[in-house]
């Protein structure tokens, strides 16, 4: 007995830091799984990773012993639960459950909405799991070196609740610092995701339901899309948000923060006269949160759209930079207009002093200097030839003047609202 023992533990991987670099690609993708699913699936791409996988005509081919599974997974559980005796019974479920599950993924390059084939097939026999990736994924899984998020095997292994892998994998890929970034890095990130699109993310709503599939299908992966493709969807279990977080949310959150890398918070945006819950946004830890305990002097970033990074300031941040800036311009621009400049640059000081050696290269006088500057800022103007354009009269409720200490004091208070 103690000998069988000996060689099911030997099927143990001897790596204990495991860490699979998965592609951002798969990881945007939206569809339903088990756990098990998720887990299984990981292993097979992390044994990819290491070169253990075989290129036929037709796929991608990993084989994996049950054992092997059951052992990887029951070396991060505190308990036998899920990995018990009935855990090789479940395998052929699980393997019937793979085969031909598609996936939603945005299609950036031709602005489209698809569904792709994650693994064309999966079998379970004579104690041995294989799974067949598609072709067309080969690039999302073998040899990736770019655009790719890191992905612990011990954190993953831990997971037991259905929606954890799903959204944890979501919000860490979302914190980076590009390379180009300069600012000041806190790790501490925001991440703002429409409540529709958040279900589907997380497998809530089942993207494979032929209602759901045909929104999406004929759509661009927009937020209006996410919105009709939920509406469509014949599953109601959780439709209200109410019951949606109670069962959904706030558990995965609860179980990211107690075995991940990430500690995450969230609010709820509203809109409308009925105040209904259209977005979720996420305050992500990298690292926990002890990390960035004094919350006070942490500086969130924001991600843009399109990814990039916005600085997330505080009041007191904000009047530092409004008066550098009215510094820098001495009298060619009043608060107001400081303020406008600021909101466009996205707080980007650096971005507004290349704006200014822009400015102090023209021979042409401009009019509308709040409008040239913030038009210099979002095309990227190096040397921009002068067009006349009426000045606009600034919207803000301040008074133009000498800015002496009695202006910056009253300034302080209207900003600090003290």
């Amino acid at each position: 007995m103690q000998e069988d023992n000996k060689k099911e533990i030997d099927l143990v991987r001897p790596y204990k830091n495991d860490v699979l670099s998965k592609s951002n690609y798969l990881i945007g993708a939206k569809y339903k799984a088990s756990v098990l699913e998720n887990q299984i699936t990981y292993l097979a791409m992390l044994q990819i990773q290491e070169g253990e996988y075989e290129e036929k005509p037709d796929g991608v081919y990993v084989s994996m012993s049950a054992a092997k599974i059951k052992n990887e997974i029951k070396e991060y559980r505190k308990d036998n639960k899920d990995v018990s005796g009935s855990f090789y019974t479940n395998l052929k479920t699980v393997a019937d459950a793979m085969t031909g599950n598609n996936m939603g993924i945005v299609d950036d390059e031709n602005q489209t909405f698809e569904f792709v084939t994650l693994i064309n097939k999966a079998t379970y026999k004579d104690q041995v799991f294989t799974i067949r990736f598609a072709n067309e994924l080969k690039p999302n899984l073998i040899n990736i070196r770019s655009d790719f998020t890191k992905i612990p095997e011990s954190i993953v292994m831990q997971f037991r609740k259905p929606y954890s892998m799903p959204l944890y994998q979501v919000l860490k890929r979302q914190c980076y610092y590009p390379k180009d970034y300069r600012g000041r890095r806190d790790n501490v990130f925001l991440v703002q995701i429409g409540l529709a699109e958040l279900k589907l993310d997380m497998g809530v709503v089942n993207s494979n339901l032929a209602e759901v599939k045909a929104v999406l299908n004929a759509g661009k992966g927009t937020r209006a899309d996410y919105e009709r493709a939920v509406a469509k969807s014949p599953e109601k279990k959780y439709n209200q948000y109410k019951e949606f977080k109670r069962a959904c949310l706030v558990p995965t959150i609860e179980e990211i923060n107690k075995v991940s890398d990430i500690y995450v918070e969230f609010e709820e945006k509203k809109e409308g006269s009925g105040r209904k819950v259209v977005d979720i946004a996420f305050t992500v830890y990298l690292e926990g949160a002890e990390n960035n305990s004094n919350r006070d002097s942490v500086v969130p970033v924001t991600l843009s759209e399109t990814g990039g990074i916005e600085k997330s300031l505080s009041d007191e941040e904000k009047f530092v930079l409004y008066t550098k800036i009215l510094a820098v311009f001495e009298s060619q621009l009043d608060i107001g207009e400081v303020i406008t400049l600021c909101e466009a640059a996205k707080y980007d000081e650096e971005a507004i002093m290349h704006a200014k050696d822009v400015l102090n290269q023209q021979k042409a006088p401009v009019d509308n200097l709040i409008g040239w500057l913030i038009t210099c800022i979002k095309e990227n103007w190096t040397i921009r030839p002068y067009e006349p354009v009426k000045r606009a009269e600034s919207s803000h409720n301040f008074d133009e003047r000498e800015h002496d200490e009695a202006y910056f004091n009253n300034l302080e208070k209207q900003l600090l609202n003290n």
